[in-house]
């Protein structure tokens, strides 16, 4: 049996918690490792009092299905910036700690363990826990994550009064229709549903991710301008693929590309354009890979001009050259100035900064380039 993380917003009834782990396990075989669950000050109070104390469904739960550490709890109170735990999110500024709380909890769960995490919908009649949850899902989800919405039938099972918690438990329980008709909690019916909704994590840079509300601004911008490009560059013969455009460079030209990609890679990717450490390396396995000498433009020609001036010189006609190149092959494109190297200079400075703007997960060397010392 698979295993994943539980990831859920519980409103004022706890039990469909429980329920969603019962149903995981039993219909779709995911064992719940750990339940993260995020809860407002009433929520937690809920939740003390019917599933820690009381009943103890999740010990019926583990007792029945013969797991005995299955959902580890793991609470998360949401906190205001003074300490203080939220009794709910009933103004746009709670909404708001609340939604940064769901991110940061996802983003800390995600690159702890690679297991799926399940987002749960069993926020209850409390509709902006759904959809906060939703958007999280939406913005942060990977391909082995899931957002599932909990289905309880009849209905009224959903009702803290009715003692119902899932359909194998061993306490008491009275589930009853408008009609007056009971049911045993053996006679609920317990369903998952998958709502399709678009995984826009694509569209977003590493640096688009630090918040909720900077994830949101940039993927409104996303979808407006079209999703991130992906950049190829492949060494030999030399072409820089942007999606369906290619640009055939020559190569004084790819091994600057390949540099800034490279450092882009590594980080924010701003190069002072005197410093030719990385260039260097970067020109001598090009000159291996395309198996060059000391002839053309590898590191005897480019890198070997008497005094650094020259060089500088040199380097600062292939930038403008492959920049303007880019600047025309792009021109129109609504991320043009993402792949065309960005260049700064700061008055007072002798040389200038370039990078490309365009995150580093959206750019691979074929064949990789090792450019180590």
């Amino acid at each position: 049996m698979n295993e994943c993380v539980l990831i859920a917003a519980p409103g004022g009834n706890p039990a469909p918690v429980v329920s969603l782990v019962w149903a995981l396990h039993r219909q779709w075989s995911l064992r719940v490792a750990s339940a993260h669950l995020l809860l407002y000050r009433n929520a937690e109070r809920y939740l003390h009092q019917e599933l820690l104390d009381g009943a103890h469904p999740l010990e019926q739960l583990r007792s029945v299905l013969g797991v005995p550490d299955l959902a580890q709890l793991n609470l998360h109170p949401v906190l205001a910036p003074d300490g203080s735990t939220l009794e709910d999110d009933a103004s746009s500024e709670h909404s708001a700690w609340y939604q940064e709380s769901l991110w940061s909890l996802v983003r800390q769960v995600q690159a702890a363990q690679p297991l799926p995490v399940v987002f749960g919908l069993v926020g209850g009649r409390r509709r902006t826990l759904a959809v906060d949850t939703a958007a999280v899902f939406q913005l942060l989800a990977r391909p082995q994550d899931r957002l599932v919405d909990l289905r309880l039938d009849p209905k009224y099972a959903d009702d803290p009064t009715s003692g119902f918690f899932f359909p194998d438990q061993q306490s008491p329980c009275g589930v009853v229709d408008l009609r007056g008709v009971a049911y045993s909690a053996s006679e609920v019916n317990v369903g998952l549903v998958e709502p399709r909704v678009p995984r826009l994590r694509r569209l977003l840079r590493e640096r688009d991710l630090a918040s909720f509300a900077h994830a949101i601004e940039a993927g409104e911008a996303a979808l407006e301008h079209g999703p991130l490009p992906r950049v190829v560059l492949e060494l030999q013969p030399r072409l820089l693929r942007v999606n369906d455009l290619t640009f055939r460079l020559s190569a004084d030209q790819m091994i600057w590309y390949a540099t800034l990609a490279i450092a882009r890679q590594q980080g924010e990717g701003w190069l002072d354009v005197r410093d030719t450490e990385l260039l260097v390396r970067v020109a001598r396995r090009c000159d291996e890979f395309w198996h060059r000498g000391d002839e053309g433009i590898g590191a005897a020609s480019l890198f070997a001009p008497e005094g650094a001036d020259e060089r500088i010189r040199r380097l600062s006609f292939i930038r403008s050259r492959l920049r303007r190149k880019l600047n025309d092959g792009l021109r129109g494109h609504p991320h043009r100035k993402l792949i065309v190297p960005e260049h700064r200079f700061t008055p007072g400075r002798e040389a200038s900064v370039e990078r490309l703007g365009l995150d580093g997960s959206s750019i691979r060397v074929e064949p990789k380039l090792d450019p180590a010392p």
